[in-house]
């Protein structure tokens, strides 16, 4: 009879299973580390010989919190909120009030990357079909429109019962590096007061010192209580485990937070497996990585291992030094196809800030108002986008046509 054998990704511990005691997606805990462990794949029973190693990858949880304007016809409001009626909120899902901003959204906690994409979706989308208050309310999913910022929290976990702080610090520090390239991916705020700006993201470079301030590695290993830094540890609370949370992207819409989520949960598995990170920045390169990213979105350069890289030649560089945690991962194309626009120069800062530029360019100041021609458009879009439907047609609806990426690869050694 087969015996299936399960390796410990952290400590190579090997524990043996009986072909009915194990199937795909089964979850275990490591009997020497405790480390929890989610099967990915097992061999055909046709196919197995009689020891066979089974596919795992350590079990990594995250729950994410999404802050919104609200859009009521040709306005957008801040400090507004909405709440879907409590019949459709599902277990694990909240609609919350944020004292800065208005509406925030916190999602189930999930463990799988096509299934997290699916829970943002169907939550946010239940803002517009089961609002409470019977109005023509659409969501405003950007990092700045009027002065308020809104962003993206990511949180992280090892399993029901969160992270511990052996785990935290040393996690917090393998991320820190790689934060500029989520940040580059997620520029959402091209508009701040109600104005068309050349920067990616206002809500970093205006607010990013003080709601999103930088921190060093070894501070970061200190574990120092601070709501306001880019990357800290919460501590457990009695409705909440303890996580690690990522305070740096714009609110945005759910293929390129899940995009985000994808590098932070690759991140989590190297370091989880006692991968050494591929790329060490001086905190002053971090720095200079971070404002670029903020500034110029999926244009500007950040750095690899104190080199400056285009965006390009970074994602190709992260795709290959991870391919082994990527390759092991079900990553449809919504997902890759937010790298592959990262890698030409677009993300939703430059959809959003195209299709202002073309209804400016086609419609008369004098007779028409740019802002509503937008959100009007803009509303569809995000409904469009929410009900499921692919990044081309969001941006179509609003005047924007996505270039070819057919050939575009993601790597150089193994490409995707």
């Amino acid at each position: 009879m087969t015996r299936f054998i399960v390796t410990c990704p952290r400590c190579k511990y090997k524990m043996d299973f009986a072909p009915t005691k194990i199937k795909v997606n089964d979850l275990h805990q490591c009997l020497k580390c405790k480390l929890n462990i989610k099967v990915i794949n097992i061999c055909l029973p046709d196919e197995c010989v009689e020891e066979e190693e089974v596919g795992v990858q350590p079990l990594v949880t995250n729950g994410i919190e999404i802050e919104s304007y609200l859009i009521k016809g040709e306005k957008v409001l801040e400090r507004t909120a909405i709440q879907p009626i409590k019949d459709v909120i599902e277990p694990g899902e909240d609609f919350t009030e944020d004292i800065a901003i208005g509406n925030e959204y916190i999602s189930p906690i999930f463990d799988d990357i096509n299934k997290g994409l699916f829970l943002l979706r169907n939550g946010l989308r239940k803002y517009r079909i089961f609002a409470q208050r019977k109005a023509n309310y659409q969501i405003g999913l950007f990092g700045t429109w009027l002065k308020d910022p809104a962003g993206v929290h990511f949180h992280i976990g090892l399993g029901e019962e969160g992270i511990g702080k052996e785990d935290a610090g040393p996690l917090m520090a393998y991320i820190h590096d790689y934060l500029p390239l989520i940040i580059a991916l997620c520029t959402n705020s091209p508009v701040f007061e109600e104005e068309l700006t050349s920067i990616a993201s206002n809500r970093m470079v205006k607010y990013g010192d003080e709601w999103c301030k930088s921190i060093s590695k070894p501070e970061i290993l200190k574990l120092r209580s601070d709501h306001w830094i880019e990357i800290n540890y919460n501590a457990h609370r009695k409705d909440k485990p303890p996580t690690v949370e990522v305070r740096i992207a714009d609110a945005n819409i759910p293929e390129f937070i899940i995009a985000a989520v994808e590098v932070l949960r690759v991140l989590t598995i190297g370091y989880l497996s006692g991968k050494p990170s591929p790329n060490d920045l001086s905190f002053e390169n971090y720095n200079k990585s971070k404002l670029s990213a903020s500034k110029f979105g999926v244009k500007g350069k950040i750095y690899w291992n104190e080199k400056s890289l285009e965006m390009q030649d970074y994602i190709d560089t992260f795709f290959d030094s991870f391919y082994e945690e990527l390759e092991e991962k079900d990553l449809t194309d919504e997902i890759l196809d937010v790298f592959r626009l990262a890698k030409l120069g677009w993300n939703n800062a430059t959809i959003i800030r195209s299709s202002i530029e073309h209804i400016k360019s086609v419609y008369s100041s004098k007779k028409f108002n740019w802002k509503k021609q937008f959100l009007m458009r803009y509303s569809g879009a995000l409904s469009s986008s929410l009900d499921g439907n692919n990044l081309i047609d969001y941006a179509r609806l609003m005047f924007v046509d996505l270039p070819d990426l057919k050939d575009i690869k993601l790597g150089k050694e193994h490409p995707f």
